[in-house]
């Protein structure tokens, strides 16, 4: 017998009864280090971080209308189960940390994800932690609008309508003007102009104004961040009270205490000599008959009417009605705040089918349907008859970007939305100035007008 085998087949008798009475004894002879395949202790470790893991994801409002934000908020509890794992959370497939939120503004509705991840270190996976969604309400489609390019619905200031339609009707609407420059040595402005040229007072009844800003002090933004406190009567010494009112004061209008502007001069009363300083300032509103009004300020630093009807800063308007289709009911030629004089589209002149026509009363700046309707308005009203609105082509007034194109007339300086009183567009803060732009007079027609927002045409015939 070979001697070697022998031994061999000893150890090997040797190791079985060995492993067996380990056996018999509840113990094994397994290394020290071996884990067994099947039960990993990574892999234990990721099941329970990700159990453990809590979140919470939610939007406030959970509907909008397009165009509106909404605030997304989002909160995990993170476990110690979870430590030097190197879980990442995301919200969709953005990166956040653990708390947060952030402003929203979807185009359409749209649903969050909050979830957690694992590297593959430590075994890998991904677990939806929570989510949210929010609903848009998309706006209707507009009819007969193939005049305005398509864009993102935007409604800044809040009135439920799209600002750039309301851009794209107030410049396709805009009226021409005929203005009556043979007589009226004013010429129209722009806010920014005037202001730029007036000081802000304080009227005191019975007592002595106040100058609240000086000369080249005032501006859109300052105009309307003052405050100033009334004075007593005049047998009680004038004295300051010790209560302030706003330049955006919003409940009444007090004529013996108010702000007002001042032009120091003649040279300001003569307005610009530059027609590109010329603007408009549109306001655009839901109408009575199921379309929008279009409303078009012009703005004149002087009023030189008949004998001594004369004020300071002078605010004329007309208004474009429009059907549910958007094509024109008719217009509303106002004057002195007077908007009872209404013609029908077919009763209107128009310029490139889509302008109507106005002729600009010599002094007053009121706005007449014809030429004729102008010049045969009363005399107390309008001074010269047959003369108040003398005018030709050469005096017309472009009130729309690039209306002009080579004809004869002057180019002004374009159709500015202002938006609405407490969200105003385009930086035209102005609107929020509760007050009047000229020196208070003896009557209403000889003070200064206050602020288109705060006149009673502002919303006429509104929704």
């Amino acid at each position: 017998m070979n001697t070697k085998l022998s031994e061999a087949a000893a150890k090997a008798i040797q190791a079985i009864a060995f492993n067996l009475t380990l056996l018999s004894l509840g113990l094994s002879s397994s290394p020290a280090h071996a884990i067994p395949a099947n039960e990993p202790p990574q892999q234990e470790d990721s099941l329970d971080c990700f159990s453990d893991l809590q979140g919470a994801i939610s939007n406030t409002p959970q509907v909008i209308n397009l165009g509106q934000t909404a605030t997304l908020r989002w909160n995990v509890t993170v476990p110690s189960s979870c430590t030097g794992k190197g879980v990442k959370l995301y919200v969709n497939n953005q990166l956040v940390s653990s708390t947060g939120s952030q402003n929203i503004q979807p185009s359409a509705d749209t649903s969050y994800r909050l979830r957690a991840t694992l590297p593959a270190v430590h075994g890998g996976g991904e677990r939806t932690l929570a989510t949210s969604a929010i609903k848009v309400n998309l706006p209707p489609t507009d009819p007969n609008l193939s005049f305005c390019p398509s864009s993102i619905y935007w409604d800044a200031d809040r009135d439920g309508i799209n600002d750039s339609k309301e851009d794209c009707l107030l410049n396709h609407y805009a009226p021409v003007l005929y203005m009556p420059f043979d007589y009226d040595w004013i010429k129209p402005a722009n806010v920014d102009w005037y202001l730029a040229r007036t000081t802000l007072r304080f009227h005191h009844n019975n007592c002595s104004d106040d100058e609240v800003l000086a000369l080249g002090a005032v501006t859109q933004s300052s105009l309307i961040n003052q405050a100033h406190s009334p004075k007593e009567g005049f047998w009680d010494g004038c004295d300051h009270k010790n209560w302030v009112i706003q330049s955006t004061y919003d409940r009444f209008f007090d004529e013996d205490q108010h702000f007002f502007l001042q032009a120091p001069n003649d040279a300001t009363h003569r307005g610009s000599s530059n027609p590109t300083q010329w603007k408009v300032y549109g306001h655009v509103y839901k109408n009575s008959i199921g379309g929008l009004n279009l409303q078009y300020w012009f703005f004149y630093p002087y009023n030189d009417n008949v004998a001594s009807f004369n004020h300071e800063g002078d605010w004329e308007s007309i208004i474009v009605r429009l059907n549910g289709a958007y094509t024109v009911n008719g217009v509303y030629f106002c004057g002195h705040g007077d908007c009872s004089t209404y013609r029908s589209a077919n009763n209107i002149s128009w310029f490139d089918n889509t302008h109507p026509i106005g002729w600009v009363a010599d002094g007053s700046h009121a706005t007449y349907p014809s030429e004729l309707a102008c010049d045969l308005a009363p005399v107390e009203e309008e001074g010269e008859p047959l003369l108040n609105c003398q005018t030709k082509d050469a005096y017309r007034w472009f009130t729309w970007a690039n209306g002009k194109l080579g004809r004869s007339g002057y180019q002004g300086g374009g159709v500015v939305n202002v938006g609405e009183k407490n969200f105003p567009l385009n930086g035209q803060l102005f609107i929020r100035y509760y007050s009047r732009w000229g020196e208070l007079g003896e009557t209403s027609v000889t003070s200064g007008p206050r602020t288109p927002s705060f006149q009673s045409n502002w919303k006429l015939d509104a929704q």
